[in-house]
C-alpha cells in the first residue's frame, strides 16, 4: 500500500492519525524504523520508513535532510508521526510505501505499483492515450485523443488550460501533466494541468508522440495528425517554417513551454501537402559532447502521400547540400496510391527547417519511431535510429537496388551501409515470396547522412508479416547526462505472425508461442558508428494474440496496422516492454534462475482478459544478461498499453505507462 498525506500550508500535523481497523496488532521495528501490521489471518504488511519532503510553488520537490519521520502509536490500532521543523508556508508531504519484497534466486527486486487512473469516460465517447514522457524531476506527461466534451468529472480539463473548450464534433487532442506527487486539491489525482487541443466540426486530431527535454526553459515537442481546417490549430511565428492546413490529413508539430504553469504553446505548424500526411515521432538532440552545431536540433518522422517539392509544391523538401547528404525528392509511391516515409530536421533555436527528405519505394513505406543514439563511440556525430514498415515491394523487378548517390533520388537506400562492415545486420529477402508488410530499419547521422538501412523479417520472406508502431524503439538517449550504462545501440519491439524469426544471443529466448501473433524484441549495437549488428532477438508471447488490435479506440492512428506496445530503457540499461495479450499465461515456458514471474511478488499474476479480449502486461529484462527479471499483467479486461517511459530522479526509479480500456472507453495512465 502507498499513501501520500498532504499537509497544506499552516495545517496542524498533530491532527494526522491513521487507524487500522481489523488488524490484530501493529508493531514498530526498531532496527529499520518500519511498521509491521499483522492481519487476523496472520499475514504481515511491512510499511517502510515515512519519507517526508515539501513542494515549492513550481511543483519541484524540496528535500528535508535535518530530521527523519518516525511512527508512534497513541492508542490501540492507531498510528501518528514524530516530525521535525519545516517550512509551513509550502505543502509538506508524508509518503508511506510498502517495503519492496525480496525476489527469489537473487533476481532484481520488483517495483511497487504506485498509482494509476482513468482519464475520460462516458457513453458513446472514445478516449485513447497514445504516448507518455517523463522529465528529470519525475513529472509525467501524457498525450491522447478524446471525443469527450462533457468536461470534469468525465474529462479533467483544468482551469489554467491553454484550451478549455471542446471545439470538435469528432476527435480532439488532449495533453496532461501529472506532478510527482498529489498536490493539486482541485482534482482527485495529481494533475498539474490538462488541456484540449484542436478541433473543428467533424475534424479529427490525434497526437502520436511526445518528447520532453530538461533545458531551461523546458520544452515538450508533440506531433501527430489533424484534419482541422482552421488555422487556430497552428501558430505563426517562432521560425521560418510555418504552415496552415494543406489538405487531407496533415501532420503537425507543436512546441510547449513547460516552464510556464500551463505548458504554454510557443510554436505550431502543419507538416505535409494536399495528400495524407502523418507525423508519428519526434526526438531532440541533447548530446552536448559533439559540439554546438546540432545541439537541440529536433527531428520528426512519419509518412506522406503528397508530392515532394523543393521550396515549392506539396511536401516541403529542403537540402543542406552537405557532402554525402541523403536527399530523395520523388515520392515513388503516389502512382500506386501509396506513401513514402519522411524525416525532417528543425533548428531548436528558432524552429526553422534545416533538412527534410523522402525515403521510400513504390508502394508503402512509413517511419513510425525515432530515437537518438549518443556519440558513445567518439565519432564526432550522433546517430538517429528509426523503425517503420515497408510493404515489401520489388523495386527493380529483380530485387533490391544497391545504394548509390546516383539512384538515391528515386529509390530508397535498401540494404545500405555507408561504412560496409561484415558484422552489420542486413536482410536479403526473396521478394517474390514476401507477403509483407515488414519492419523497416534505418539510421541517419546528425550530418544528414544515411548510415544503414534494412528490413527485419523472416528468412527469405517466408513468414506472413512483421509490424511495429510509434512507441516501439528505444535507446538510453534520455539519460545522456545521467546514464549509468552508456552504450550506442537501440532496441525495437514488434509483433508478427511469422513463426520462424531467428533467436539470437543469450538470456531470455523464447520461440513462437502460437496464435495469430507474438511480440518480438531485437537489440542492435553500433560500434564507432560504423556498423549495426544484431546482438539479441527473442519472441515474447503465448498461445493467444499479442500486439495486433485493429481497434481505433486503442490506436486511432492505425500505427503498424492498429498495433499496441511500448519499449523503454531505465538509467541502468534495463529494458522494459508493455503491450496487450489474449494469452493466459503469457509466458508459457518455465522461467530459470535469476528470473521469476510476478505471482505473489509484483502486481498481478491473474489474466484479466477473456481469451478473445486482451489484458495489458509489463516485462523487464536485465541490462547485461537479457534475462527476464519479471513480468506481470495489469489485470483488467480489454486493457492495452501503448506507451512506456522511465524516470530517474530524487523520487527514485519509476516506470510510467499509458494505454486504454476500450470496454469503458477510457484512457489509462
Amino acid at each position: 500500500l502507498k499513501y501520500y498525506l498532504i499537509v497544506n500550508p499552516g495545517a496542524d500535523t498533530s491532527l494526522i492519525k491513521l487507524k487500522y481497523d481489523g488488524a490484530d496488532s501493529i508493531a514498530f521495528i526498531a532496527s529499520t524504523a518500519e511498521m509491521a501490521i499483522v492481519s487476523h489471518w496472520g499475514d504481515t504488511l511491512i510499511q517502510g520508513v515515512p519519507e517526508v519532503y515539501q513542494m515549492d510553488s513550481s511543483g519541484n520537490r524540496v528535500a528535508i535532510s535535518a530530521w527523519t519521520a518516525h511512527y508512534y502509536s497513541p492508542a490501540s490500532h492507531q498510528v501518528k508521526f514524530h516530525l521535525g521543523a519545516y517550512d509551513t508556508n509550502i505543502p509538506l508531504i508524508i509518503q508511506i510505501d510498502r517495503r519492496p519484497l525480496s525476489p527469489p534466486n537473487g533476481a532484481c527486486a520488483p517495483a511497487n505499483f504506485g498509482w494509476n487512473t482513468f482519464v475520460g469516460a462516458g457513453a458513446n465517447v472514445k478516449n485513447a492515450a497514445t504516448a507518455v514522457a517523463v522529465d528529470n524531476s519525475g513529472n509525467s506527461y501524457f498525450v491522447g485523443s478524446t471525443t469527450n466534451a462533457a468536461g470534469y468529472p468525465n474529462f479533467p480539463i483544468t482551469s489554467n488550460a491553454i484550451q478549455t473548450q471542446y471545439l470538435g464534433q469528432a476527435r480532439v487532442c488532449y495533453f496532461a501533466k501529472f506532478n510527482t506527487i498529489m498536490t493539486n486539491t482541485n482534482f482527485p489525482f495529481n494533475i498539474s494541468w490538462c488541456t484540449y487541443y484542436g478541433g473543428s466540426p467533424l475534424s479529427i486530431s490525434v497526437p502520436s508522440s511526445i518528447f520532453v527535454n530538461n533545458n531551461n526553459p523546458q520544452d515538450a515537442f508533440i506531433c501527430g495528425y489533424t484534419t482541422t481546417t482552421t488555422n487556430g490549430f497552428y501558430l505563426t511565428g517562432g521560425g521560418n517554417y510555418n504552415q496552415g492546413y494543406q489538405g487531407g490529413k496533415d501532420g503537425f508539430i507543436l512546441r510547449l513551454n513547460l516552464s510556464t504553469p500551463n505548458g504554454a504553446r510557443t510554436w505550431a505548424s502543419s507538416i505535409g501537402g494536399t495528400g495524407d500526411d502523418v507525423a508519428y515521432s519526434v526526438v531532440q538532440n541533447l548530446d552536448a559532447s559533439t559540439g554546438p552545431l546540432h545541439l537541440n536540433d529536433f527531428y520528426v518522422v512519419g509518412y506522406t502521400s503528397s508530392v515532394g517539392g523543393i521550396a515549392t509544391g506539396d511536401f516541403y523538401l529542403k537540402t543542406t547540400n552537405n557532402v554525402g547528404e541523403y536527399f530523395q525528392t520523388v515520392n515513388n509511391a503516389i502512382s500506386n496510391g501509396g506513401s513514402n516515409a519522411f524525416i525532417m530536421r528543425f533548428k531548436g533555436l528558432d524552429n526553422s527547417l534545416i533538412w527534410s527528405t523522402l525515403f521510400g519505394g513504390q508502394t508503402n513505406d512509413r517511419f513510425y519511431g525515432i530515437t537518438l543514439i549518443p556519440d558513445v563511440g567518439n565519432t564526432g556525430v550522433d546517430d538517429l535510429a528509426i523503425v517503420g514498415q515497408t510493404a515489401g515491394e520489388n523495386y527493380s523487378g529483380n530485387g533490391p537496388v544497391p545504394y548509390t548517390l546516383a539512384t538515391q533520388a528515386n529509390l530508397f537506400g535498401k540494404c545500405v551501409l555507408t561504412y560496409p562492415d561484415a558484422t552489420s545486420y542486413i536482410e536479403n529477402p526473396s521478394w517474390a515470396q514476401s507477403v509483407g508488410p515488414h519492419v523497416l530499419l534505418a539510421a541517419f547521422n546528425t550530418n544528414d547522412q544515411l548510415r544503414w538501412s534494412t528490413t527485419y523479417e523472416s528468412p527469405l520472406g517466408t513468414g506472413p508479416w512483421e509490424k511495429t508502431s510509434q512507441n516501439c524503439i528505444a535507446s538510453t538517449n534520455m539519460y545522456i547526462n545521467q546514464s549509468l550504462y552508456p552504450w550506442n545501440g537501440f532496441s525495437i519491439l514488434g509483433y508478427t505472425g511469422s513463426n520462424n524469426l531467428p533467436l539470437v544471443g543469450s538470456g531470455y529466448t523464447q520461440s513462437y508461442g502460437g496464435g495469430n501473433s507474438d511480440y518480438f524484441i531485437v537489440k542492435f549495437m553500433s560500434t564507432s558508428g560504423t556498423h549495426f549488428s544484431r546482438v539479441w532477438a527473442t519472441y515474447f508471447g503465448g498461445s493467444g494474440e499479442e500486439g495486433y488490435l485493429s481497434n481505433d479506440l486503442v490506436n486511432p492512428q492505425g500505427g503498424g496496422g492498429g498495433g499496441t506496445g511500448g519499449i523503454a530503457y531505465d538509467v541502468r540499461g534495463n529494458l522494459f516492454i508493455g503491450g496487450s495479450t489474449t494469452s493466459g499465461p503469457l509466458v508459457t515456458t518455465p522461467l530459470t534462475t535469476n528470473s521469476y514471474t510476478s505471482c505473489g511478488q509484483f502486481y498481478n499474476c491473474t489474466y484479466g482478459g477473456t481469451g478473445t479480449t486482451p489484458d495489458a502486461f509489463f516485462a523487464k529484462f536485465h541490462a547485461n544478461t537479457n534475462a527476464l527479471n519479471w513480468s506481470t499483467y495489469l489485470g483488467g479486461n480489454n486493457c492495452v498499453i501503448t506507451g512506456l517511459a522511465t524516470s530517474y530522479s530524487s523520487a527514485g526509479f519509476r516506470l510510467f505507462f499509458d494505454g486504454s480500456n476500450y470496454t469503458d472507453r477510457k484512457s489509462v495512465v
